[in-house]
């Protein structure tokens, strides 16, 4: 029995975080069914774990276990610093444990870089007083 046969599916992930919603595309690969679910990625409070909730309800919505997840793509930037960095360390992490391969806009890497399209601004805290 081959690995392959081992899971009845094998899916595809796509992670674009570059705008004011994220969205996950999860494609069967087999039967070419997918499903895409999308998160909030204005709020702090909001944001924290809607990927990978997100991931989990398409994984769920498609009947595929998370481990069938057989290869990830990611939209690298332009886009506000914190929500690009979430999608592409994100990407990164799942290509990696999972074994898998990562590509970025269709293209296989090793690793994903963010593209931010502008410095980050963070500045520090003015003193009250």
């Amino acid at each position: 029995m081959s690995s392959r046969s081992k899971h009845p599916s094998s899916a595809s992930l796509s992670i674009d975080t570059t705008g004011e919603r994220g969205f996950v595309r999860l494609t069967d690969e087999r039967s070419g069914r997918f499903v895409t679910r999308s998160f909030t990625l204005i709020s702090t409070h909001e944001r924290d774990g809607a990927l990978l909730r997100a991931v989990e309800r398409a994984c769920t919505a498609l009947g595929v276990d998370r481990c069938a997840i057989a290869a990830v793509d990611v939209v690298p930037g332009p886009g506000r610093f914190s929500a690009v960095r979430l999608g592409v360390v994100t990407a990164n992490a799942l290509a990696q444990a999972l074994s898998i391969p990562l590509s970025v806009r269709g293209t296989r890497t090793r690793l994903a870089l963010p593209e931010y399209g502008s410095e980050p601004s963070i500045t520090q805290r003015r003193a009250d007083g």
